[in-house]
């Protein structure tokens, strides 16, 4: 099992273990990911996606993706929960040398990733079905919301999701504040973009909503929120 960067959680419920994401464990995180409006009706096309826009991120070497699994479970260990951080280069010698740590194929001698494939960040082609202005709409505002935030400069949180079945047992928590806890540790400050739902969440762990963007002529809108690192830098 790939070691994690950070102890692990003590206040997960018994039978409950948080490791870090492997490849084989793509079909399943795919199911997992949270519905959004712009997809394609087709639950086949838009898991095809998940599944390589997931696989495509796991080449890069600042993307940290953790999981919980239920061992009880009778699928036999199921991943019951998954969480995606994205550590800029900049943070080097600081919360980066935590984060980095693999014991997977894509590791060198010195136990750091390789470098990543080109265009790992890029997205997949379109889904069949996706209504692609809406999508080109919500990503384009997230890029620029990300460079006025500088979010390049910050760790980020830019997915975490729960299997419906174990919503309300604090599972999204403990991987959110495993990461914080890290994030405190170093002083570094914190990004993401979150549905209005989400945000109370967010606020009991520290973050603080600064921008809203607004899509679909403002049928939808996501909320920018950033926390201050350990040391109250922002």
């Amino acid at each position: 099992m790939a070691a994690l960067p950070f102890p692990h959680p003590t206040t997960l419920p018994p039978g409950f273990v948080m490791s870090r994401v492997t490849p084989a464990d793509v079909p399943e995180m795919a199911d997992i990911w949270s519905y959004t409006y712009w997809w394609s009706p087709s639950a086949e096309a838009m898991r095809a996606w998940n599944e390589e826009r997931i696989r495509r991120r796991l080449r890069d070497p600042a993307t940290h993706m953790f999981k919980i699994v239920d061992t009880t479970s009778p699928a036999q260990q199921s991943i019951v929960a998954w969480a995606k951080w994205d550590v800029p280069v900049s943070m080097a010698g600081r919360l980066r040398e935590g984060f980095i740590l693999y014991d997977d194929d894509d590791d060198d001698d010195s136990g750091h990733r390789k470098t990543a494939a080109e265009g790992v960040r890029s997205l997949p082609d379109p889904p069949e079905g996706a209504d692609i202005p809406l999508m080109n709409e919500i990503f384009d505002g997230v890029r620029r919301m990300e460079e006025k935030w500088r979010a390049g400069e910050m760790l980020c949180l830019t997915h975490i999701c729960t299997r419906p079945a174990y919503h309300g047992r604090g599972l999204g928590s403990v991987l959110l504040r495993s990461g914080l806890d890290a994030a405190d540790a170093a002083g570094v400050p914190t990004y993401l973009e979150a549905l209005r739902l989400a945000r109370p969440l967010y606020e009991r762990h520290g973050f603080t909503a600064v921008d809203r963007l607004v899509v679909n002529h403002g049928r939808a809108a996501v909320e920018i929120m950033v926390r201050a690192g350990g040391n109250g830098e922002r």
